[in-house]
């Protein structure tokens, strides 16, 4: 009995105990259920935005700007720019990029990559110029680096006008009053005066242009053209002229290439006085005797007082021609040179002589500046003897014309460009400048200085220029073969 009692006990108290457990394991599960619920309402809580605290402490790529760009004397650039934060970040270099007037809005060309340079900003780009025309270079840049990820800059616009800004171009010009003119294959430029006088070669004309002070065409006071252009006898019968020079007696001397000979017509307050040829010996074609005072191909011609100066390229020599006497010529002051001798190159022959210019900074030197388009270089003679050479085989091609500065005084009464050498570079489309610089003897050498403009239709752009002149105002004028057009430069 005692023993049944104990077993009914033992199930009593293994029951409770069951019980017990069941209860707890509800309690623990329904637990559980309640922080997994938690948990879940918790996670769908919206997050607060970040404060601006926040963003400041975490690490964004930093967003560098283009503070300025240089134009340097050789048309390479130099650009600036500047990084607002750059503490503690990890900046392996920059990257720029360029867009130049002849690329679309949105197209960009990789310029330049370079490596963090402590904290100067700045690098000249050396293989990169301003030959792509005037007008808007667009220039921007990027950080590179590890975990960065920076957009580009803002642009930075350099608008780029060359040596001289570009003004306004003339093709056909309609004065007041006055026929419409256009040329035809305009070569020889020449300012005198308030005057440009064109040498509208293809139109077998001289054409006289006054100007106002915006270069506006205010008349064609007159032209050089015969009656009947079929006429050859006529006096003023002209195939070709390439050049012309006004000497200080009044006598305007043309230098006709196709027919082989230098013309004069006097000018009286600028209208052109049909006289008869001012020399006793007609200054006319070349019969192989190579004499004084005959030409073939004569194609530049400049003055220097009374005396002129002729590119006789056909002949390859330069004449030297005493006209104090508009009806002579001065045989025993005249001279023809047809070699140089240079100390290291000893007595060099001249070749294709196609231009000549005179430079005067004084009456005790007198510099005679010839482009030799054969050699591809520029020699120069102090009063007629020879000075100087300066090969320029790596920048020209095809040169034509060749322009010496004489000075010209700015709003500061500064005097600029004097000295300095303006050489159309034919096919290669654009403009060559050449520095001088004093020598420890006294006298000038020239330099290459820079170059602008290329080939095209564009303001600043060219298509074969050839004739070059510069007024009392410091505006360049370049006539174009190909685009049959003056360009007008102003002082930049």
């Amino acid at each position: 009995m005692k023993i049944k009692n104990l077993i009914k006990s033992i199930i009593l108290i293994l029951s409770l105990l069951m019980v017990i457990g069941c209860f707890s394991k509800s309690t623990n599960i329904i637990d559980q259920n309640k922080e997994d619920q938690s948990i879940k309402e918790s996670s769908s809580e919206v997050k607060p935005a970040p404060t601006e605290e926040e963003i400041k402490q975490k690490i964004l790529p930093p967003k560098p700007e283009i503070t300025n760009v240089i134009k340097n004397k050789d048309l390479t650039v130099t650009i600036y720019w500047k990084v607002t934060s750059q503490e503690d970040l990890n900046i392996e270099g920059f990257e720029i990029e360029v867009s130049t007037p002849l690329d679309s809005n949105d197209e960009w060309r990789s310029l330049v990559s370079i490596g963090k340079n402590d904290r100067e900003y700045q690098t000249k780009i050396d293989h990169f110029i301003l030959d792509k025309g005037f007008g808007s270079y667009n220039f921007r840049i990027r950080t590179n680096g590890k975990n960065l990820s920076g957009g580009w800059s803002s642009d930075y616009n350099y608008n780029f006008q060359g040596y001289k800004k570009y003004d306004k171009t003339w093709s056909t010009i309609s004065p007041l009053f006055n026929q419409s003119v256009q040329f035809d294959t305009p070569r020889g430029l020449l300012w005198h005066s308030d005057k440009l006088l064109v040498a509208d070669s293809g139109n077998n004309r001289i054409i006289l242009i006054n100007t106002d002070s915006t270069n506006e065409v205010t008349a064609i006071t007159n032209t050089i053209y015969p009656t009947d252009p079929n006429n050859k006898s006529d006096k003023l019968y002209l195939s070709e002229p390439r050049d012309m020079t006004i000497a200080d007696n009044g006598w305007l001397w043309i230098a006709d290439s196709d027919q082989d000979v230098l013309k004069a017509v006097h000018i009286s307050q600028f209208s052109f006085s049909i006289q008869q040829m001012p020399l006793n010996q007609p200054i006319n074609n070349f019969d192989g005797n190579m004499k004084i005072a005959e030409f073939y191909d004569p194609r530049g011609v400049t003055s220097y007082k009374n005396f002129v100066y002729v590119a006789d390229s056909g002949n390859k020599r330069i004449q030297k021609l005493d006209l104090t006497t508009p009806n002579n010529i001065n045989i025993a002051t005249s001279k023809l040179f047809t070699t140089y001798t240079a100390p290291t190159l000893g007595t060099t022959p001249i070749e294709f002589v196609n231009d000549i210019t005179i430079w005067a900074p004084s009456d005790e030197q007198v510099y005679t500046i010839v482009l030799d388009k054969t050699k591809q270089s520029i020699f120069w003679f102090v009063n007629d003897s020879y000075k100087g050479t300066l090969s320029l085989k790596e920048e020209l091609k095809n040169p034509t014309s060749i322009f010496v500065c004489n000075g010209w005084t700015d709003s500061q009464n500064t005097i600029q460009d004097q000295g300095t050498i303006f050489i159309t570079d034919t096919d290669n489309h654009r403009i060559v400048i050449l520095e001088p610089q004093l020598t420890q003897g006294g006298t000038y050498k020239w330099i290459y200085n820079s170059a602008f403009g290329t080939k095209g239709t564009q303001p600043g752009q060219f298509n074969r220029p050839s004739g070059i002149t510069m007024d009392n105002k410091g505006n360049l004028y370049v006539s174009e073969e190909e685009n049959n057009r003056i360009q007008i430069f102003k002082h930049d």
